[in-house]
């Protein structure tokens, strides 16, 4: 495992930092580095320990912001002494670029243009206490140690700001590239994560070269977290590559030893899956997650209560993705398959496997629903409905919301069926729980609220209740106009659809 030396500015704990730093130990966790193998040193850490850890470090990892601004041609960067307490970001990083150590820097680009403002006001002449009183009125959140120190270093730190150090502290690599990034705060957490993962990457791929037997598991495993970032943000082609280039290396060493990595080739191949059936490549999604069951079939039968739930999970990526290429028996079979497998994992164990049990049930009845099997869709629902209420009134924080959603599920079908009285009833119950639910979370459920409104409104229409229906329709108007306050662009065109079915169910009864 590869060590990590972790450096930041601790003597400026601003909350924008601290969830930087949060984020990029949580980087260092997603891709496999566990919180023993990273280095952070504080005002109390003796220099010794400081160039002893970045000494035996792989990579080093420094946040700097505007607050450190002597960080300047001129500044601290003497080597360290090691005999005196370290406290100083800037001889770490002088020894990290002497040294030659694989390091990132992230500029955090913090209280922006408050440096450049002072440092202008200055050379008009301004004292400090004008200076003060002008970033105050024109800056927010300036405490006045913040404007004392940032009147003593504008004028070094102007150089680091504007990116004039950047060839010193990193000279650039053969290609050209300077390995320093400027984030402005925690919405780019990509940009810490990507850079994280490809330089651990580029570490173990030397590694492997030296000691392959040791470090090509890592190495697997780190572009298979590669993979797992860049499907969760959307890049599957990139997630692609990083899975195949994870299941080479695991298929080699299970050709080595089969006990050991035959589970890896089994997840890359069931991820890899996913991937391609987020690209639409079908033919390739069914070969590879048809190799993940094979291969958790064969893991289960020897030991069940450690591959069972992976390969339930593998049956129900495979049911999805039957379902979505029209293959309707074969979804069927393997919904069932994934709902057998998890009601015997829900038996010894229902406080971990109910809750996926309940999801293939609800699985189950939308494709029931979908396929024209009313009665089949609402068995699958009332079981779902039933465990949901289980852990609902044990947990509602996470479950409540998962009721509601059933709950609505199964108003849709009964208004379907023309089961008039038990829609109306599960409609009402559902708005009841969102109702609830929106006014903890409105930004997330108000929408839904909105929604189930009219939802329900379409059913009054269509059972020719239409005082009741225009009823709902207004309060799903009110809703969503609320929300296009806020966002017009996103619930505008809400509003407009839902006036304009009011309108011709108005136009209807004339």
């Amino acid at each position: 495992m590869i060590k990590i030396f972790l450096s930041w500015p601790h003597g400026d704990h601003s909350e924008t930092k601290e969830k930087i730093l949060r984020l990029i130990r949580q980087s260092l966790t997603d891709i496999g580095v566990e919180e023993k193998n990273v280095f952070m040193p504080d005002a109390e850490t003796a220099g010794e320990e400081v160039l002893r850890n970045l000494r035996d470090s792989d990579l080093a990892i420094f946040l700097i912001t505007p607050y450190y601004g002597s960080l300047s041609k001129g500044g601290s960067t003497a080597d360290c002494p090691a005999d005196t307490l370290i406290s100083d970001i800037h001889c770490q990083l002088n020894s990290a670029v002497k040294a030659g150590k694989p390091r990132l820097t992230f500029y955090l680009k913090i209280n922006d243009g408050v440096l450049e403002a002072i440092n202008k006001w200055k050379n008009e002449g301004l004292g400090i206490d004008a200076i003060k009183s002008r970033a105050l009125r024109q800056f927010s959140g300036l405490t006045d140690k913040d404007l004392e120190h940032y009147y003593q270093v504008a004028g070094t730190a102007l150089s680091f700001i504007n990116g004039e150090l950047q060839q010193e502290l990193h000279p650039a690599d053969e290609s050209g590239a300077v390995k320093g990034f400027e984030i402005k705060g925690p919405e780019d957490i990509g940009v810490i994560l990507e850079n994280i993962a490809l330089e651990v990457l580029r570490i173990y791929e030397r590694l492997a070269e030296e000691n392959p037997e040791a470090n090509l598991p890592n190495l697997a495993m780190t572009h298979n977290n590669l993979g797992a970032y860049y499907r969760a943000t959307g890049n599957f082609a990139g997630a692609a590559k990083s899975y195949r280039e994870a299941l080479a290396i695991h298929s080699h060493l299970a050709e080595q030893d089969e006990d050991a990595y035959l589970p890896a080739v089994a997840m890359t191949q069931n991820n890899l899956g996913i991937i391609n059936l987020n690209q639409g490549h079908f033919a390739q999604a069914d070969q590879a997650l048809l190799e993940a069951r094979k291969i958790y079939t064969q893991l289960a039968d020897k030991h069940p209560d450690t591959y069972l739930p992976a390969l339930a999970t593998t049956h129900y990526n495979l049911g999805i993705f039957y379902r979505n290429t029209g293959k309707l028996e074969d979804a069927e079979t393997t919904f069932q398959a994934t709902q057998q497998i998890y009601k015997k994992l829900a038996e010894q164990s229902p406080e971990v496997y109910l809750p996926a049990l309940a999801r293939t049930h609800n699985t189950l009845g939308v494709f029931y629903r979908d396929t024209g099997n009313p009665e089949e869709a609402e068995g699958a629902y009332y079981e779902a409905l039933m465990i949901y209420q289980q852990l609902s009134g044990q947990n509602p924080g996470d479950f409540l919301p998962a009721l509601a959603g059933t709950i609505n599920n199964l108003a849709v079908l009964y208004g379907e069926t023309g089961k008039f009285n038990e829609a109306v009833k599960s409609f009402q119950t559902a708005l009841q729980l969102f109702e609830k639910l929106a006014d903890a979370n409105p930004e997330v459920y108000l929408p839904v609220l909105a929604g189930t409104r009219v939802n329900l409104g379409n059913f009054y229409c269509d059972a020719g209740k239409f005082a009741e229906a225009k009823k709902t329709y207004r309060e799903a108007i009110i809703i969503y106009g609320g929300l296009a306050d806020k966002e017009p662009a996103k619930y505008l065109p809400y509003v407009n659809k839902v006036k304009e079915i009011r309108k011709r169910l108005m136009e209807n009864r004339q």
